[in-house]
């Protein structure tokens, strides 16, 4: 892959030196706390620029940060997500030189597609140079699909909105006994496993909740959280299963959804009972 020319590294090194010179001057004469703790509570509120600003740290290896790819690939992942472009473009050269992740030609095409539909002038021109000279190093197939997921690729927040409403759709089923929509929801390689241990696969659970003679009255879930590694979401949180007022099953539930042509279908799920 050709050396990066100099209007993105720019980009990156100016963005580097704003941030260290906007927080030379501390507040009402008491003394800064230290740059990288600032950026990681502006990272974990979801600032996107912190959170690129973070990545390009600690692939550099700055501001009292030990150089470490894997948390450069998390940090600008969290900011590709919001549609950081040079995070993107970060993320495209991680990928083609498999630095904190393996080495993905596909996946480095697709950032770098992203990334030049967010960024102008001479930092465009330098993406779609390495855009360019990848595509020469894949081939039509895999090129196609690197295009592909890029078409379709989607900023977190509306994946979270479409893993939530796939979820609610598995719960309304569960209640309806719908055989039908579980089969739509679920993947043919299901690993359901129940609060008290049982397995089931895709089947033995459409088959279980079709001929139950027990009712699920209402499930509530609470606490959900989502998480996003490629096309794949962990939703955790807490579920009340209901079959009467009387009658509830209080769990720590783990559901494993994975995004394919379908949409979004479930390929695990991991229950564990809590108190009463």
């Amino acid at each position: 892959m050709k050396a990066v020319r100099n209007p993105l590294l720019r980009s990156f090194a100016a963005a580097l030196l704003f941030t260290l010179a906007s927080s030379a001057q501390p507040p009402d004469g008491k003394p800064a706390r230290p740059l990288r703790e600032r950026l990681l509570e502006r990272a974990l509120q979801g600032d996107r620029d912190a959170q690129f600003d973070l990545g390009k740290n600690y692939e550099t290896g700055r501001i009292g940060l030990k150089k470490d790819f894997g948390e450069a690939e998390y940090w600008y992942r969290k900011a590709a997500e919001q549609g950081e472009p040079f995070a993107q473009a970060s993320l495209g050269i991680l990928y083609g030189f498999g630095k904190g992740v393996p080495q993905d030609l596909v996946q480095a095409y697709m950032w770098y597609e992203l990334s030049v539909e967010g960024t102008t002038g001479g930092d465009r021109v330098s993406v779609v140079e390495m855009r360019d000279d990848l595509a020469s190093k894949l081939t039509p197939q895999q090129l196609d699909e690197a295009r592909r997921l890029a078409k379709e690729w989607k900023p977190e927040a509306k994946r979270k909105e479409e893993v939530l409403a796939a979820m609610n759709a598995f719960k309304d089923a569960l209640i309806a006994k719908d055989g039908a929509a579980l089969d739509k929801l679920l993947t043919p390689d299901l690993a359901y496993v129940h609060s008290g241990g049982e397995l089931q696969s895709k089947k033995e659970l459409i088959d279980s909740i079709v001929q139950a003679k027990s009712v699920i009255q209402k499930l509530e879930f609470s606490g959900t959280t989502v998480r996003f590694y490629a096309n794949t979401a962990l939703v955790r949180g807490h579920v009340d299963l209901y079959h009467s007022p009387e009658n509830i099953v209080r769990m720590d539930v783990l559901h494993v959804w994975v995004h394919s042509l379908q949409g979004w279908r479930l390929a695990s799920r991991q229950a564990t009972r809590l108190p009463k």
